[in-house]
């Protein structure tokens, strides 16, 4: 339990992030809040007005943990590079990917990465508004796999899904052979390395085709 006088924003924002991967976002409410942190609701909004600054301050927190690339590498592996670092960033927090999803880039981090971003794409030729649409396609792209590597793993940890899905191959493999290998496969590379492969695999395909459109 926190006393009234010693609660701080940051305190608040530690409780949110525990309270999120205990229970899921949907769980998170001011009052569901105060109450985990021992507090009256009021305690908790003189800190935050609403739910919705609050997953400001937690996207803000997400946000704090992207590494920039180094300067002497390509545009690409640039691009790649902080892809990588925002789904590790979002994948620190459970349902990252929503917060990131529901909120706006106002705080400073969140903005200095997409300065960056739109920087390095139109040093290399791209128009303002196409390095910003490039920025965006990566952005979607990084937030809904990381969403969905998020999804699938929680499923796989269920044993219950786990019993379903085994039915599911099962029912596949004789009349559709070719989604039943493709669909194992898929399972295995959930637990191995290979996964990020894909996540790298399918971002690379992204900036391959902007960089041939660049050059036609």
């Amino acid at each position: 339990m926190v006393k009234k006088r010693n609660l701080t924003l940051e305190k608040i924002i530690e409780a949110s992030i525990s309270l999120i991967n205990e229970k899921g976002l949907h769980a998170l409410t001011m009052r569901a809040l105060a109450a985990k942190l021992g507090v009256q609701a009021s305690a908790v909004y003189w800190h935050v007005k609403n739910k919705e600054e609050l997953l400001q301050q937690l996207s803000s927190v997400i946000s704090k943990q992207v590494n920039f690339p180094k300067q002497e590498w390509d545009w690409k592996m640039k691009m790649m590079f902080l892809a990588n670092e925002s789904k590790e960033a979002m994948s620190s927090i459970r349902s990252g990917p929503e917060i990131m999803m529901q909120t706006i880039p106002s705080d400073p981090y969140r903005l200095e990465i997409i300065e960056y971003m739109l920087n390095v794409l139109i040093e290399v030729g791209f128009t303002p508004l196409k390095a910003l649409e490039i920025a965006n396609l990566i952005n979607n792209y990084t937030i809904l796999y990381t969403m969905d590597e998020a999804l699938q793993m929680e499923q796989l940890s269920d044993p219950a899904f786990h019993e379903h899905i085994q039915g599911f191959f099962v029912s596949l493999k004789d009349k559709y052979p070719n989604f039943f290998q493709a669909m194992q496969e898929q399972v295995q590379n959930e637990l191995s390395a290979q996964k990020n492969k894909d996540f790298v695999s399918g971002l690379q395909a992204i900036l391959d085709g902007y960089e041939l459109a660049l050059h036609n």
